[in-house]
């Protein structure tokens, strides 16, 4: 689902983090586990008021310990119920010209 403001208004997350994560998409907590690895990911906060974003940069794999980011190791349980994931796929140069190819 891509972000826009009516979803992260129904979050509960401040429209200020709109431009951070308009590129972004919104993985429910039943989908996390099929993510693929490469992509750019963003955490943020699920039940406290003052909201953080926490960008944990690229997601490597997921393990018994965790999921793996390049920026460290988060557990299975935390990501699920602490944070909400925001998920970009990264694009090589091949899949944006098929992309582009695709819109002619």
């Amino acid at each position: 689902m891509n972000v826009d403001h009516s979803l992260l208004f129904h979050l509960d997350i401040p429209l200020s983090y709109y431009n951070k994560l308009q590129l972004y998409y919104y993985i429910p907590e039943n989908r996390i586990k099929d993510l693929k690895v490469g992509g750019f990911v963003y955490l943020v906060d699920k039940l406290v008021l003052s909201k953080n974003i926490i960008y944990a940069g690229i997601f490597y794999k997921i393990t018994e310990d965790g999921f793996h980011f390049s920026s460290g190791i988060v557990p299975q349980a935390e990501v699920e119920n602490k944070y909400h994931l925001f998920y970009r796929i990264k694009k090589t140069k091949i899949q944006t010209a098929l992309a582009l190819v695709d819109e002619i």
